[in-house]
């Protein structure tokens, strides 16, 4: 039943975008502490202070910054409460492309499994975070 449910998507490339959408991870992180937000000090110089955007502009930024590495972060929590082999599926995804960006070969001495063995359990653990993830662009229909 789940097989007609996902057939419908062509894999490989649905692999891919989420790869991509993982490996974004840092970029959205760095963006949140950009937009942290920080409390100044007030002006007493009689002056009146305007600004051309809306106030809440900086905490909107931020919240969506902070929504999208937490929301890849959460995938992988997800992933990994699965058990089993799932657990090791998350640990690739976050080695590979979430937070460490090491080698296949790394990963697979981390795991205690051959390299081989390690690319296809990459190539399964890609096909589950994209099944799963909230951005429905990474399904790519056939």
């Amino acid at each position: 039943m789940i097989d007609n449910i996902y057939n419908k998507y062509d894999k490989k490339k649905s692999c891919a975008k989420v790869k991509k959408w993982l490996k974004q991870y840092w970029d959205w992180k760095d963006e949140a502490q950009s937009k942290t937000l920080t409390i100044g000090s007030p002006s007493f110089d009689g002056l009146p202070k305007g600004t051309l955007y809306d106030p809440d502009y900086k905490i909107v930024d931020y919240v969506n910054a902070e929504r999208e590495w937490k929301v890849r972060e959460s995938v992988l929590e997800y992933i990994r409460s699965k058990g089993d082999y799932h657990e090791e599926y998350a640990t690739i995804l976050e080695y590979r492309f979430v937070k460490h960006n090491w080698k296949v070969e790394k990963v697979a001495q981390t795991i205690h499994v051959s390299k081989r063995t390690c690319e296809d359990m990459q190539q399964e653990a890609l096909w589950e975070a994209a099944r799963i993830c909230p951005d429905k662009s990474v399904l790519v229909p056939k």
